[in-house]
């Protein structure tokens, strides 16, 4: 029984790992998503383009990219996107996908 225990632990603890490796990898993604969008943002607002619609367009978008992806990335971070996630199912009716 004691053996059976601990490769019970041993498999639990493995899943943990693994799942905040792929979340850490998630964060990360989305973070550099948003440094590189404030980037261009900057060299947009550096640089003399002008001011035409598409300029500001683009500087606009950058900046809701960064601040989607800095938000996106908090909510992993905290736990809260599993929250979301559970709501969005809820409301859309959809069962529970349990991996095996």
């Amino acid at each position: 029984m004691n053996k059976d225990m601990e490769e019970t632990v041993l498999k639990v603890a493995e899943y943990s790992n693994a799942e905040k490796q792929r979340g850490a990898k998630v964060v990360t993604a989305y973070y550099i998503i948003g440094l590189l969008a404030l980037a261009i943002n900057a060299a947009m607002q550096v640089t003399d383009h002008g001011d035409s619609f598409w300029i500001g367009f683009v500087k606009g978008l950058a900046l809701g990219i960064a601040f989607g992806a800095m938000l996106l990335g908090l909510l992993f971070v905290t736990g809260r996107m599993a929250k979301v996630m559970a709501f969005k199912r809820r409301l859309l009716g959809r069962q529970e996908i349990v991996e095996e």
